[in-house]
């Protein structure tokens, strides 16, 4: 039985107040008694539930240091301070988050290969290739990059450029709807667009639109990019050119276009586009719509295993006129002429063009290409 003592409440003693309770206590030894001052407590049986001190000390064992300051300063610190701590334990991360976001990135770090050398990496980031092909039609397939059922999934936006290639192209330049190097072929497919070639041509320009967009998209806009895009091939594209990392707190997950990725998905758009010209590619359009330089786009274009060439294009217009200002020179005395002839000239001056072309057989260019992606010519 345990008993309470209570010298307070309806419960305590009834004993005059104004009385002064001693305790006596004797000792034998020396036969002398001390008197102590003392409090008249009355005392009832406790029946409640049993508590246990020790269960209490254990409990204030087991808090951290950090702990025990923190219910010191919930219970006596001021209200700058509690404000504090209370904005620290609101944006702590719980340790259960925490371990599964590290488990999550240990499964993800188990699950992704080694990166591999420099004699595979020639391949790993490009389209299946035949490398020992002896002509530039048998290295790169169609069908490797562009499958029947994407292009099923594609046919109702193919008929729509088609359809509009004639009537809507003007619309479309100004809205920058397509990327320029998808208007400079519009003209091509508006001279027989219900050809088997035409159908295929056009489907290869929407196919190639979505890789561009998702090759310049901000990492805020990688979700939204791709949003035309039917559901079948938004899938793949984000499949086969993204990476999937959890995120701090391990609830969600991330999906990052890093720079090995970019670089996949820049040479599928460049082999792409030279199935589309027929291995013989302007690059002009391809870096102000990629975003990229020259320089960077040429690498590539060596590593997918094309030649660069380069030709001066002079204006029919233009040689037609000088030809006829050399004929008249020496009988007109017209100045009128000769400064007619001279801005058009200025007009239509003559421009380099650098072209890609894919050359057979392809040879290991593994000197061009760096771990994580393809670098500088060593």
């Amino acid at each position: 039985m345990q008993y309470v003592g209570q010298n307070y409440g309806d419960q305590a003693s009834k004993a005059n107040s104004m009385c002064k309770y001693m305790v006596g206590v004797f000792d034998k030894k020396t036969g002398k008694m001390k008197v102590y001052n003392a409090q008249l407590l009355e005392l009832h049986p406790w029946l409640g539930k049993k508590v246990e001190k020790e269960d209490q000390i254990d409990e204030a064992k087991d808090l951290s240091l950090a702990e025990k300051k923190d219910r010191l300063t919930e219970a006596f610190g001021s209200s700058r301070k509690q404000r504090a701590m209370e904005s620290r334990l609101k944006n702590k991360v719980g340790t259960e988050a925490l371990e599964t976001s590290a488990a999550k990135a240990l499964t993800h770090a188990a699950n992704t290969p080694s990166l591999p050398l420099d004699f595979e990496m020639d391949t790993s980031l490009l389209p299946p290739c035949d490398r020992s092909a002896k002509r530039p039609q048998g290295v790169y397939k169609l069908e490797d990059i562009i499958s029947a059922r994407h292009k099923k999934a594609l046919q109702v936006q193919t008929e729509e450029l088609l359809l509009g290639v004639k009537t809507q192209a003007d619309e479309w330049k100004k809205t920058k709807k397509f990327p320029q190097y998808v208007l400079d072929h519009l003209p091509a497919l508006s001279r027989e667009p219900e050809t088997e070639r035409c159908v295929t041509q056009a489907t290869n320009l929407i196919f190639i639109t979505f890789l561009m967009q998702l090759h310049v998209a901000k990492p805020k806009e990688l979700k939204t990019c791709l949003k035309s895009a039917p559901p079948g091939v938004k899938t793949h594209l984000y499949e086969t050119f993204t990476q999937v990392t959890p995120s701090p707190d391990g609830k969600s997950e991330k999906r990052l276009l890093s720079k090995s990725c970019k670089d996949k998905l820049l040479s599928y758009i460049l082999v792409l586009a030279q199935l589309i010209d027929s291995f013989h590619t302007d690059i002009a359009s391809l870096t102000k719509d990629l975003n990229i330089s020259v320089k960077k786009l040429l690498t590539h274009a060596r590593v997918v295993g094309c030649k660069i060439a380069s030709q001066t294009i002079t204006p029919l217009k233009q040689r037609k006129r000088k030809k006829k200002k050399k004929k008249n020179l020496d009988d007109s005395d017209d100045d009128d002429d000769d400064d007619d002839l001279d801005r058009d000239a200025a007009d239509t001056e003559s421009r380099k063009v650098v072209f890609i072309e894919l050359s057979t057989p392809i040879k290991s260019v593994s000197s061009f290409v760096e771990k994580r992606g393809f670098g500088k010519k060593r």
